[in-house]
This record gives structure tokens, sequence and C-alpha cells, in this order.
């Protein structure tokens, strides 16, 4: 399963960020986890769309704090595994919660197993570079899963390829580049003003997630990431539901 190759442990607070299949990610753990009876909260510090029946049974709006923490210890004496919000968007989507609640609603409710935040947004682009107000991630944060798809690999960069493209222009000089290359990728990835910037110290793991990816052994890519930086792992998904099909985690290799 999923959430025992990324050795998730009670209390870990995860923040997905980057593109192309956070949301999928963040269900995906949650239906996991409550199965093994853990009490799981999934939310959003941006926006996500409201989730189906499939992923979430139960969901919680409510913009007072107090309130909100009410209403989470009722549902969680019915639901193992909840998704909560400010409100609802006419687009459908979850306005999500300031990124200090979710550090509050932890220590406010001990009992909270796992908290899962997607703290990004990409408008369904397969790769993405943050802006300086991204991600929204709380500083309790325990795990950052990084996530970015496959199908971006080879591509030439302009703005269908690359989420937050324009902001090339202020990043010498990866202005230059045209393609995005397994190098090109690592380069941006590691980038002191990319995702690089999030991580506030060696207490916090990393992984990167790539998803869409459709060959058995890793790529170059995996590589360039572990020598530029101290991670937990790197795992590959081959389809959308996010199935593993290689994983490298604390010195141990998957392959299913």
């Amino acid at each position: 399963m999923l959430s025992n190759y990324l050795q998730l442990t009670p209390n870990d607070i995860i923040s997905l960020v980057g593109a192309g299949g956070k949301t999928t990610i963040m269900f995906r753990l949650a239906k996991e986890l409550q199965k093994q009876s853990a009490y799981v909260l999934s939310l959003t510090t941006t926006h996500i769309f409201y989730p189906t029946l499939e992923q979430s049974q139960y969901v919680i709006l409510e913009q007072n704090y107090d309130s909100l923490i009410h209403k989470i210890k009722l549902a969680f004496k019915k639901y193992k595994h909840i998704t909560i919000g400010l409100n609802r968007t006419a687009e459908n989507k979850i306005i999500g919660l300031p990124a200090d609640w979710v550090c509050n609603i932890k220590k406010d409710l001990p009992f909270i197993d796992y908290i899962i935040n997607e703290a990004d947004g990409a408008k369904h682009h397969h790769f993405k570079i943050p802006a300086d107000y991204e991600p929204v991630v709380p500083d309790c944060t325990s795990h950052y899963i990084i996530v970015l798809s496959a199908k971006v690999f080879n591509q030439p960069i302009h703005n269908k390829t690359l989420f937050r493209y324009e902001l090339l222009e202020t990043w010498q000089p990866a202005v230059k580049l045209k393609y995005l290359g397994e190098e090109e990728i690592a380069y941006l990835l590691l980038h002191p003003k990319g995702f690089r910037r999030i991580y506030q110290n060696k207490k916090q793991k990393i992984i990167f997630f790539i998803n869409d990816y459709s060959h058995s052994n890793p790529p170059k890519l995996a590589n360039l990431l572990r020598e530029g930086v101290e991670i937990e792992g790197i795992f590959l998904s081959g389809i959308a539901e996010a199935q593993i099909i290689y994983g490298e985690a604390n010195g141990e290799v998957y392959r299913c």
C-alpha cells in the first residue's frame, strides 16, 4: 500500500505540493489509512474541487474555528476520514484553511492520527514552479510530498507544460531553458526560488512523487534529485490512481 511505502506513522502531517496528481494521492492515502482504523483529516490550504463520495464520505465547511473544532469532534464519532474547508465556491471548489489553523487543529484534537493537506495549486498542469507566496505549508508539516507528472518529460517549456511559466523571467539563467529534460526539471525543482525554499529544517521529510511513469527503471531525474538535496524517498507511479511501480526510501528499493 502507498501508506506503507511512505512509512507514515501516527501524528504525521503531510503537505502535498507541486502538480500532476496531488488530490489523487491525498484521497488514496486517506482511504488506506482509515482502513487501518486511523482517524484521518484531509484538507487544503489553497483550493480543491469538492470531493466525490468515493473520495470522502463526509465534508465539513465552517468559517468559525471553534465551531469547526466542535463539528470535527462530532463527525469523528461516526467517520474515520473527513474533509474540511471554510466554504464552497460557485465553481464547486473548497476554500482552504489558514495554514496556522492546521497546526492548531492538531493541538486541539490530538486524537487525529494523520492530517493530509493539499498545499498547492496548479490548475491541472503536470509541473509547476511556485510563486513567492506558494506553497501554503503549515509550520507543523512533517512530510513534504513534491509531485510532478512524467508527461512533461522532454516537452517544450511554455504555459501549457509549466504552471507559473511567466516566473522563469525572474529565474536567471532558467529563463534560457527551452525543454523540460530531466536535468532541466531537476534544476527547477532544486532552484533556490523553487520548492527548495520550503525545506525549513532537517526534521521535515522530503519525498518526490513522479506520476504517469511508464518504464521499469527509475529515470535519471531520481539520481539528480538525490544528489541535490537530502530526501526521504522517491516514488514512481504508473497510473493515475497512485499505484507505486518503483520506490526508494531509507535505503530500500521497492518494485511492483
